[in-house]
């Protein structure tokens, strides 16, 4: 905004959307207010900051008695510019009770990209999924099933890794 870049920023007049149509409504309207999108590619803020609100989340939740995961969707039209900054932020947030989906739009080079999925350092657990839009285009099935494919196991193998049993069925 104004010249200032930004690589985490809130997407819309609330922290929180609702939905495909919320998320694309904040979508539309963070363009109305005049940002400009712009290289390089830099998701390790947004990574950390997901992150952080992951386990803020689960721990709000376990003081109820409850349960929380959750699952970033980063969409992005370029490969990252600095991958190691990236595999390490990755390694970094990965005892999180959290999984990024990373879904590369557009006809960029994402080769560079394709590592940081199944990326999984001794003792840490893979929480990323890339995927290319492009390959699966021709069938919302096929995207469907490709990024969300890891997820189950993600899930669990955090749960697991934390010694915390499912609550029963509702």
């Amino acid at each position: 905004y104004n010249g200032v870049v930004q690589h985490c920023f809130q997407c819309g007049g609330a922290p929180e959307h609702r939905g495909v149509a919320g998320v694309l409504e904040a979508y539309r309207n963070v363009f109305k207010s005049g940002l400009t999108m712009s290289a390089p590619t830099v998701i390790t803020d947004v990574i950390r900051t997901a992150a952080q609100r992951a386990e803020m989340a689960q721990q709000n939740a376990m003081r109820t008695g409850g349960q929380c995961y959750t699952v970033l969707l980063i969409v992005t039209d370029g490969a990252v510019s600095d991958v190691q900054a990236t595999a390490k932020c990755l390694e970094e947030v990965s005892g999180a009770p959290l999984s990024i989906v990373i879904v590369g739009v557009g006809n960029a080079d994402f080769s560079s990209m394709r590592f940081l999925d199944d990326l999984q350092a001794p003792g840490k657990r893979d929480i990323a999924q890339f995927v290319e839009f492009n390959k699966h285009s021709h069938s919302s099935a096929s995207l469907a099933s490709e990024t969300l494919n890891e997820i189950p196991n993600q899930l669990t193998g955090y749960f697991q890794s934390k010694g915390i049993r499912p609550l029963p069925a509702i």
